[in-house]
């Protein structure tokens, strides 16, 4: 259960969540309080992050596969970081980013590339077996 990587990583991910991502007129703003502090309402999705963190390391510690519920955690954050920002770009986000903002980034992208090298494992298999039935007819 505490061996797997996915399960530090979102343990992180939701420390991080709810510490300072950055500042903002003089306000320290964290994902939890994004949505009040910009005054957009469909940033109410960042909501779901720390939601499906908390569903993947239960699954961790039953000893299942987060499968979906991983890679999902980090694309409601990512969402916000680079469209949010998207005209000022990197250059925001690298001069009013805390710590826990850069923390908050940098586990996002590992998390979407982890998710994404083992969809191409996956579909690799399916295809391999696929393969191999086809073969058998």
């Amino acid at each position: 259960m505490f061996r797997q990587p996915k399960f530090y990583v979102l343990a992180v991910l939701l420390i991080a969540f709810f510490g300072p991502w950055y500042s903002d007129f003089g306000g320290d703003v964290s994902g939890f309080s994004v949505p009040w502090f910009e005054g957009k309402p469909f940033l109410f999705i960042l909501y779901l992050s720390p939601f499906f963190a908390i569903r993947a390391i239960l699954l961790i510690r039953k000893g299942k596969d987060p499968h979906l519920n991983y890679p999902f955690a980090a694309i409601p954050i990512l969402y916000f970081l680079f469209f949010m920002h998207y005209p000022d770009g990197v250059i925001m986000i690298a001069t009013y980013s805390y710590p826990w903002g850069w923390i908050t980034f940098i586990l996002c992208v590992i998390m979407v590339l982890q998710s994404i090298s083992i969809l191409k494992i996956f579909v690799k298999e399916k295809k391999a077996s696929i393969q191999k039935a086809y073969k058998k007819l």
